[in-house]
């Protein structure tokens, strides 16, 4: 249970494909057309040109990644999942106030899994629950694979669950070697990718419903994403590995930080990660190396690279840290 007190108490990562983000999956900060939204300490709406913060929602309450639906801003938090309004930061709905429910997947419907184990589909515009299905231990958020009407979804339990999207009908369930760390991450092609504690990400075949790789790791990852030719994951222990999205071998692998390497939404084919100590690092994975370093001192948090050389980082004063601010830095490459 320790392990997932670590993971409530941090905004939860979210998968996106090097080129572009997702926007149907949770990604913190949130990148729409002229707008970023950030959770932190709720949820807060910036104009991304200005840098102007045009509201702030649900101030002082823990909340998970944002994810954009078609009318709707939904977020999830320890005390239910919200439905705001993008324009004004107004809750529209809200369901299940007394339980924790991570921020959900979004499709025709919304899938949503929580810390008590219910995987939730639910109504967009109104918030009402269509169907829900009990797991043991908690359920993270699902992919969904609209071509095949399918849900996959894993947490505690040790397993990869299929299910239908309809009635939440478990179709096949995987075992698999340890926790699922956050979502599964959808590699196209009738593919997914559960991270796991112990290290290791398992590749599963939709179509057969198997397991059909592993990529080896000796510490928790922490983010998967890809791009054409590799699958690249980063891990607790500052590493930044590649793997051959064919043969799923490990092609390279680069120490970038000593610990807790994360990846941030990034642009183009760079790819943007940070560390606990503050540290912003853009690389370029074609080149396998950087392109450019920086320490950054102070509160700052969730970057995210909006151009070849634009990231922006938001900040929060120590005496007032609902009261953010957004920064603009220009990467420029290292000489």
């Amino acid at each position: 249970m320790h392990k997932f007190k670590w993971v409530l108490f941090l905004v939860l990562s979210s998968a996106f494909l090097l080129q572009t983000a997702l926007a149907s999956t949770p990604q913190n900060p949130l990148l729409t057309r002229d707008a970023l939204y950030v959770s932190f300490n709720g949820v807060h709406k910036f104009n991304q040109a200005t840098l102007e913060r045009k509201w702030s929602a649900l101030q002082g309450l823990q909340t998970f990644d944002p994810v954009m639906g078609k009318n709707l801003l939904y977020v999830g938090s320890p005390q239910g999942l919200y439905a705001l309004d993008p324009d004004t930061g107004q809750q529209v709905w809200r369901i299940e106030e007394s339980r924790t429910i991570f921020s959900p997947t979004v499709a025709r419907q919304i899938y949503a899994g929580s810390l008590h184990g219910a995987l939730y589909s639910i109504e967009p515009a109104s918030g009402k629950i269509n169907w829900r299905q009990q797991f043991p231990g908690w359920i993270y958020s699902p992919v969904v694979l609209p071509d095949q009407n399918q849900l996959w979804a894993g947490g505690q339990d040790h397993k990869a669950f299929a299910m239908s999207a309809n009635d939440g009908r478990q179709i096949h369930t995987i075992a698999l070697n340890q926790e699922s760390v956050f979502s599964p991450i959808d590699l196209k092609n009738n593919r997914i990718a559960f991270n796991l504690f112990n290290g290791q990400t398992a590749i599963i075949n939709t179509v057969t419903a198997k397991i059909e790789s592993w990529l080896d790791g000796s510490t928790q990852p922490k983010n998967l994403i890809f791009d054409d030719r590799f699958i690249y994951r980063s891990s607790r222990d500052g590493q930044l590995t590649a793997f051959d999205r064919k043969t799923y071998r490990q092609a390279w692998q680069k120490p970038i930080v000593g610990q807790d390497l994360t990846i941030h939404p990034s642009s183009g084919s760079q790819i943007l990660l940070s560390d606990l100590d503050k540290i912003l690092v853009l690389f370029d994975p074609q080149k396998r190396g950087e392109i450019w370093r920086k320490a950054i001192p102070g509160n700052w948090f969730s970057p995210i690279q909006v151009d070849a050389k634009n990231i922006i980082y938001f900040y929060s004063a120590n005496l007032q840290p609902y009261q953010l601010s957004a920064v603009r830095i220009n990467a420029q490459p290292t000489k």
